[in-house]
């Protein structure tokens, strides 16, 4: 069967396109795919027509169409720069129970934003794991209407989503160093718009559904932002 919005063949018991993330609304598979020659988008989509199994590129649609590459990066961006930073915290208090010795040359190499952000991502990855596995969304995934589950629409595994979210790390996050991020998050960028799905939900076969945009939710996402920003602000004045 096909979905109904993307067009991508889709095997049977799956509840979510693994292209385009929505829940699916599929047409039965009678004949060759040249046969049924067109699917309908669904609902604001619909209006355009694609053949079935041809992937859509939305890489020239302002803020990248129905994949929603942005509200996914700043989603993220808000889960590390607020309750990512918890982690980090207690490991320096670890840190500094444990080796106290080792205090000062920690603190160093956490003014350093390279080595800064391998370690503020390295320790988030257990924690969005439990989020994604226990809740399907981490606390900004839901502000912003996100949601990751396995394409049958169960939520993943806790070691799905430990590999999920270091592939996240790795291949979008550029292992968390500022430079290298922006080379890994163009690339993740350009595949999503053009093909509707990131290395890492394809090596997982997880899925990202994005719920409908309302009031609520666009207050609620700009003032995680503001926060977000608010917290960067305060630890940049402290060093």
């Amino acid at each position: 069967m096909y979905c109904i919005q993307c067009g991508l063949l889709v095997r049977e018991g799956a509840r979510f396109c693994q292209r385009c993330g929505r829940e699916l609304k599929v047409v039965s598979e009678t004949g060759s795919p040249k046969e049924q020659t067109l699917v309908q988008l669904h609902e604001s989509n619909s209006d355009q027509a694609i053949p079935i199994g041809q992937p859509i590129d939305e890489s020239r649609t302002f803020l990248g169409g129905r994949y929603h590459p942005w509200r996914r990066i700043f989603a993220r961006t808000v889960d590390i720069f607020t309750l990512g930073l918890i982690p980090l915290l207690l490991f320096s208090l670890f840190v500094g129970y444990v080796f106290p010795a080792s205090v000062e040359g920690y603190l160093k190499l956490l003014e350093n934003p390279v080595t800064a952000g391998i370690y503020l991502y390295l320790l988030w990855i257990p924690v969005e794991a439990a989020f994604l596995s226990s809740f399907g969304a981490t606390p900004a995934k839901w502000i912003f209407g996100i949601r990751v589950v396995a394409a049958n629409g169960r939520k993943l595994r806790y070691g799905e989503a430990v590999k999920r979210t270091c592939l996240v790390w790795l291949q979008g996050e550029g292992l968390g160093i500022p430079i290298v991020a922006i080379f890994t998050r163009l690339f993740a960028y350009r595949r999503l718009t053009k093909t509707g799905t990131t290395l890492w939900d394809s090596s997982t076969g997880s899925v990202v559904e994005h719920l409908e945009w309302s009031a609520a939710r666009a207050v609620g996402s700009v003032l995680s932002v503001f926060l977000a920003v608010m917290i960067l602000a305060s630890l940049n004045a402290l060093s």
